[in-house]
């Protein structure tokens, strides 16, 4: 930071403790159960939640937990019809605890968390030992977080502007027939935003599950560009100098997105879906595609094998940290 920067941030202070009850506690070490630590030689910074992961991990007496390689297994589909009832007030509070970190400092954990989360009213045995396992492997990589900053040779998907990375994952809900999807945002090669949900309608094809996929993308794109403006970056608030990159694996997606013909095989497609290829041809995202493997949203629609998984989270700038 120059000394102008610096000058400039002293003078927003004072204006906002002008206004409103407020003190300057310097330098932030801890926010909203994140940790938060610089190291200014290296121009990085990183935020954990090491002290909150043990204090989940002391709540529901596994202390001393043998971590796991992943979240779930492999091939892992959880169904209501799974098991016998049990109680619902403990699987929620564990879910509950487990979200709190996947939104904030842990991708890692966003895929697995957004499945449990559906069992949430009527869990089963079968649930509650999967989210047992989803909290040993919280507890054994309590020092994972997310690195900001240093040299991005090491690094792969590097910009100094946002980029987005969609995927799905065709009818992954044995109980609905409907796909999951996710996304990840990064900016100078590192997650800023991420998500997994279950889509909200069946969808008949890869490609238009993967479309659908988009239209989510575009819709947190979009959010991202008005930030990219207000904040000026690039230098420039104009409106049409901020175009989001986003990528897809899919090529009939990409395809739909950049055609506006409508054929037989796009029909059934709900039209409310039709703003992300609007909003393409207007150019204030660009469409392109990524190689399956280079395809960081992976992480979030499946539960993967543990090499594929530990490189998609290194690619995503998610480290241990310990």
């Amino acid at each position: 930071m120059t000394a102008k920067q610096l000058e400039q941030v002293q003078q927003a202070k004072q204006e906002i403790m002008g206004h409103f009850r407020a003190r300057d506690l310097s330098e932030a070490s801890c926010y909203v159960g994140m940790e938060i630590s610089r190291d200014r030689a290296a121009r990085t910074l990183s935020i954990t939640q090491q002290r909150y992961t043990e204090g989940v991990l002391q709540k529901f007496s596994m202390p001393l937990c043998r971590g796991r390689r992943t979240p779930l297994a492999p091939g892992t589909q959880l169904s209501q019809q799974q098991g016998e009832q049990t109680g619902s007030s403990r699987y929620a509070e564990l879910v509950g605890c487990l979200q709190y970190a996947a939104q904030h400092t842990r991708p890692d954990l966003a895929h697995s968390v957004a499945l449990l989360s559906r069992f949430m009213a009527a869990p089963t045995d079968q649930h509650w030992v999967a989210a047992q396992g989803v909290l040993q492997f919280f507890g054994g990589s309590k020092s994972v977080g997310i690195l900001y900053g240093g040299e991005p040779s090491s690094r792969s998907n590097f910009s100094s502007q946002v980029v987005g990375f969609g995927d799905a994952s065709l009818g992954r809900c044995p109980d609905t027939g409907r796909s999951t999807e996710g996304y990840v945002f990064m900016l100078f090669g590192e997650s800023v935003g991420w998500k997994s949900k279950r889509q909200q309608c069946v969808t008949r094809s890869t490609a238009a599950s993967e479309y659908l996929a988009a239209a989510s993308l575009v819709a947190e794109a979009l959010w991202f560009r008005k930030l990219q403006q207000d904040l000026q970056m690039g230098g420039s608030s104009n409106s049409n100098s901020s175009k989001i990159q986003l990528y897809t694996d899919n090529a009939a997606a990409l395809s739909i997105l950049h055609n506006p013909i409508q054929t037989k095989g796009t029909k059934h497609i709900d039209l409310a879906y039709y703003f992300a290829r609007e909003r393409t041809q207007q150019q204030e995202v660009t469409f392109s595609h990524v190689s399956t493997e280079r395809n960081v949203a992976d992480i979030l629609t499946k539960p993967l094998q543990p090499e594929r998984f530990h490189s998609l989270l290194r690619m995503i700038g998610c480290v241990s940290l310990g």
